[in-house]
């Protein structure tokens, strides 16, 4: 690199190398680097002066006229390990593979060498949880089984119904959840108890009953199968003008695919409601419904 015009006062000069002609980046990956300085034809200053790294610091009111491609450039990395996007950083990457990253997708965590991903503290998770079950279809003949996995939410669901005398409505069951947990490849399993049914805060009730649901027709009716361990069943169409029960425990707690309002019944749109029925078991009471995944 070459500086023509150098102002000299008494014997002393001032340059800044790369200023003339940027240095490519290349130049730093040599070690160690010396500075050799020469004058019009004159042969080479010596000794050499050695180049050593020291620490640097920028304000941020100059931070702008370092941004390229590499570094603080949105869609670059610092170097290429933190990713800027429009809302800030979008991938974030650790040695040797592991990353975070964020797309419209959300946000997958990434544990390097296929490793575990260990959590040293209290996990909370405020929205559904998934895991992946492992599924394995075959073809009776022999043949190899194809593998895939689906979603199962490690989640559960509780609804509860109080007592209202001897007007009840049903409280709705959310369809949206109950077909995520109920219509997959597995079904779900529904439990029904009755809570302080004896004044003494118990629950009382039926566990695990296998539920499955069929796919919305055309008519906008809905097919729904439950059984028991034992083989006991129940089955029916939701919203087809008839009123029918999955579960009933002591004519106190009702699973229906019905709509009640002021105690009377009907089947006219679709969805599943808990019943807390008067009559039985009536007071405190509180109708309990539990669906996992």
């Amino acid at each position: 690199e070459a500086f023509t015009d150098v102002n000299v006062r008494d014997g002393l000069f001032t340059v800044v190398v790369g200023d003339a002609q940027a240095l490519p980046a290349s130049v730093f990956n040599t070690v160690p680097l010396y500075l050799g300085i020469k004058v019009n034809n004159d042969a080479e200053l010596l000794p050499r002066q050695r180049l050593h790294p020291v620490p640097y610091a920028m304000q941020a009111t100059s931070a702008q006229t370092a941004v390229t491609a590499n570094n603080l450039a949105q869609g670059g990395g610092v170097p290429n390990l933190i990713t800027l996007g429009t809302n800030g950083a979008s991938e974030i990457a650790f040695a040797p593979g592991g990353k975070v990253a964020s797309d419209a997708n959300g946000l997958t965590v990434t544990s390097g060498n296929n490793k575990p991903v260990i959590v040293n503290s209290d996990l909370v998770v405020n929205g559904s949880w998934s895991a992946g079950a492992i599924r394995d279809v075959g073809d009776s003949n022999g043949g190899q089984n194809t593998r895939s996995q689906y979603p199962v939410d490690l989640q559960r669901y509780v609804v509860e119904a109080p007592d209202n005398g001897a007007s009840p409505d049903t409280v709705p069951v959310d369809q949206e959840i109950l077909n995520n947990f109920c219509r997959d490849e597995d079904g779900c399993w529904v439990s029904l108890y009755m809570r302080n049914w004896d004044g003494k805060d118990t629950m009382a009730g039926v566990t695990a009953r296998h539920l499955s649901l069929g796919p919305v027709d055309n008519t906008n009716t809905q097919y729904w199968d439950l059984r028991s361990p034992n083989s006991d069943f129940s089955v029916g169409t939701d919203n087809d003008g008839a009123v029918g029960h999955l579960l009933n425990i002591y004519n106190a707690c009702f699973l229906t695919d019905g709509e009640y309002v002021n105690a009377a019944p009907s089947d006219s749109q679709p969805g599943f409601g808990l019943l807390n029925w008067h009559g039985a078991y009536d007071g405190p009471m509180t109708c309990v419904l539990i669906i996992e995944d």
